[in-house]
């Protein structure tokens, strides 16, 4: 029999929700149950917890979820146009990204080629060029 568990919570993060589907995952291969563990968060916690190196992926449901949103990102600048400016850059949320605060650093200093710290820089320029 197929089942589909799904692990979630009101609180944005840090309530354990990675670790219980982990571990819950864990417990029931321990049972002898075939399991799945689909991450969507762009964090990739249940690869990483799991011991998967996020810089090894080609691709992740997030970089796949990620297409639809610049369909809808293009649609929001055309809708937008002559209204008011919209910038080019886009900050996009890499395990780097995510790392910086709990490091105390700037992604520009902990992580410079990242490409969230590249998107910062590029958009620090467009503001620039603002007259």
């Amino acid at each position: 029999m197929q089942r589909i568990i799904a692990i979630t919570n009101q609180k944005r993060g840090g309530v354990g929700k990675t670790t219980t589907a982990i571990n819950i995952g864990a417990a029931l291969k321990m049972l002898g149950k075939k399991i799945l563990l689909i991450d969507m968060d762009p964090q990739g916690g249940v690869g990483i917890g799991l011991g998967v190196d996020p810089y090894s992926l080609n691709k992740s449901i997030y970089d796949i979820r990620t297409l639809h949103s610049k369909e809808i990102t293009s649609e929001i600048k055309e809708s937008l146009k002559g209204k008011f400016r919209v910038f080019n850059s886009i900050i996009r949320h890499t395990v780097r990204f995510k790392e910086s605060p709990i490091i105390g650093r700037s992604i520009l200093y902990y992580a410079p080629n990242n490409p969230s710290a590249i998107a910062y820089k590029n958009l620090a320029k467009e503001i620039e060029e603002v007259k």
